[in-house]
């Protein structure tokens, strides 16, 4: 089977959990909020991760481990240099394995290897080609996505972990729960 993202197709075999077509857009980007969204990261901790980072569930659960490095190609880096485990859904996991695939193919076309160590969220298309994702490309991005009128007028990545922390105390999430898995050092 040979790897049709490198035919210029722009569809991605992305399902959602409501709807079952065909997703179409930038993986990167929906794996990238999709993170943010749904595991409460700071913007640097997920540009931060590595491929070997998302442990896919192999009969357990899914998590992205948030390691700190001091040498981050990109310069971010995990706030007071904690680690931890931070569990995800199957959607995500899902969402992780077609960009994976998308990512070795486009690495393939290009003749360029990546392994286990290498950046997960890279450069796709532009140079430098497989070079970590920087905080102002993606800022880049939400500024035009603002332009095109998605989401309130004044939103950042970071409103992610905002919500991501409203949406788990409401639903009964103990306060020192939340604040662990946001990484903060107190309630």
């Amino acid at each position: 089977m040979g790897c049709w993202f490198l035919s210029g197709c722009q569809r991605a075999p992305v399902r959602s959990a409501r709807e079952h077509r065909w997703w179409t857009g930038n993986l990167r980007a929906r794996l990238l909020f999709a993170l943010l969204a749904e595991t409460g990261m700071r913007l640097g901790e997920a540009l931060g991760l590595q491929i070997s980072d998302f442990v896919m569930g192999r009969g357990g659960t899914p998590h992205a481990a948030i390691v700190p490095r001091e040498d981050n190609p990109n310069g971010t880096r995990v706030t007071m240099m904690r680690p931890r485990r931070v569990y995800v859904g199957t959607d995500l996991e899902r969402l992780f394995a077609d960009y994976l695939t998308h990512l070795a193919c486009r690495a393939a076309g290009l003749g360029m290897p990546i392994s286990t160590d290498s950046p997960l969220l890279v450069n796709l298309t532009r140079p430098p080609r497989q070079a970590a994702m920087r905080e102002g490309t993606v800022r880049h991005r939400t500024a035009a996505l603002r332009k095109k009128g998605s989401g309130p007028a004044a939103w950042t990545p970071h409103w992610f972990r905002h919500s991501h922390a409203t949406a788990l105390l409401p639903a009964g999430t103990p306060e020192w729960v939340v604040s662990r898995r946001l990484g903060r050092a107190h309630v």
